[in-house]
């Protein structure tokens, strides 16, 4: 398999892709992406307001002001 080749242990990985804390995990990435109705990668969502997507260099511009946004209209601790 993929991960032996990198000297990962076989039934410790299976162990632990198939744990209640994986399986949860990955129920929860699946409830979010269906709630913000995420079609493709990559996509990020800036407190639960704001989906991006599309080309990497214009996410992480985009990403970056919506953060900026998001934290200036925080009130100060």
């Amino acid at each position: 398999a993929f991960y032996q080749r990198y000297g990962i242990d076989s039934a410790k990985f299976k162990g632990l892709y198939n744990s209640f804390a994986v399986s949860g995990k990955v129920s929860q990435s699946k409830a979010l992406a269906q709630k913000y109705q995420i079609e493709g990668v990559p996509a990020v969502v800036v407190n639960g307001k704001y989906l991006i997507s599309g080309e990497t260099a214009k996410v992480l511009q985009v990403t970056d002001f919506l953060v900026a946004k998001e934290r200036a209209a925080q009130p100060k601790k």
